[in-house]
């Protein structure tokens, strides 16, 4: 007869093997066990601060913390920007406020004015004359159909030496209720309106433009704008632009682009017809993916502390 001992062998064996295949299953992640692929890590803000070419938190100043270019920021009386001087317009019509602003001080605009407020264009937008692409982020605080006046409002433009030499801008509309928010481009102006259609009238706006129909812009709360766009100056290609509001994708337009400036007169003009509060313009010289806008807009930092990470 065989001992206890050893007829018990092959049972602790077998729960060996058991135990040791369990192990092994526990160890796998959902993904592994699937056959999936691992998830990718989120996409990382401080990667983004090589890329940044303009950051005005508006938290010591008016003038920006960083820039590739001039950092001053300037006013003048007309569009044109011919007279332009350092600094705010005397009229007190926008004012830099300590408090109150994403992460300290802000910009806030009280009636529609006609004195333009910009950053000089050039280097702080990453110009290029062919295959242009970037990236504007910025932050609005405002009930747009109780705080803005009659007309269209364009809370920020790029533009060259001429309105007609083509431009970006992010526009509240002037005849819906609510107010709709757009990002456009619209290349030079023999090539989308050689027949000057009204621009609510025009066949290509779906081709310039994406739009929000139902912004969630509020007096009590900041709401975050990002505009990317590829593309640009690149004869017989489509420019893609996107929108983007609280990190979430608004829409896509695709179509040629061929903005002709003089990047030596070009600017980034802020508050043109606008009435609200505005904060912590971001310029980057490439368009963020998706991922990236959804992690910047999650970003405690201040723009000036991206850019100096």
């Amino acid at each position: 007869m065989k001992s206890p001992t050893h007829l018990l062998l092959p049972l602790v064996h077998s729960i060996t093997l058991l135990v040791g295949a369990s192990q092994g299953v526990r160890a796998q992640t959902p993904e592994a066990a699937s056959g999936a692929p691992p998830l990718a890590a989120a996409p990382s803000v401080a990667a983004l601060s090589p890329h940044v070419v303009l950051a005005a938190s508006f938290n010591n100043g008016v003038d920006a913390e960083h820039a590739a270019g001039d950092g001053r920021l300037y006013h003048a009386s007309t569009a044109a920007r011919l007279d332009k001087q350092p600094g705010l317009p005397a009229t007190g019509l926008v004012q830099r406020l300590p408090d109150g602003g994403r992460t300290g001080g802000m910009l806030a605009f009280t009636k529609k004015m006609k004195p333009v407020v910009f950053f000089e264009g050039g280097p702080n937008m990453a110009h290029r004359p062919s295959d242009w692409q970037g990236t504007i982020s910025f932050w609005l605080k405002l009930d747009p159909d109780k705080d803005l006046e009659p007309g269209y409002c364009d809370p920020l433009q790029l533009v060259g030496q001429a309105w007609d030499s083509g431009h970006m801008f992010a526009e509240f509309s002037k005849d819906h209720t609510p107010r709709r928010f757009r990002f456009a481009i619209r290349p030079v102006k023999q090539l989308w309106n050689p027949d000057n259609v009204k621009w609510e009238d025009s066949p290509e706006k779906p081709r310039l433009m994406s739009e929000s129909v139902t912004p969630p812009f509020r007096s009590d709360r900041w709401t975050h704008v990002v505009m990317t766009f590829t593309g640009v100056n690149v004869k017989g290609k489509e420019a893609e632009g996107a929108l983007y509001l609280d990190g979430k994708e608004v829409g896509r337009f695709r179509r040629e682009q061929i903005l002709d400036w003089d990047a030596a007169r070009s600017a980034l003009t802020i508050g043109v017809s606008y009435v609200g509060g505005f904060d912590e313009l971001l310029v980057l010289n490439r368009a963020l993916t998706p991922g990236e806008v959804a992690a910047l807009h999650q970003s405690p930092d201040s723009v000036a502390e991206l850019a100096g990470k």
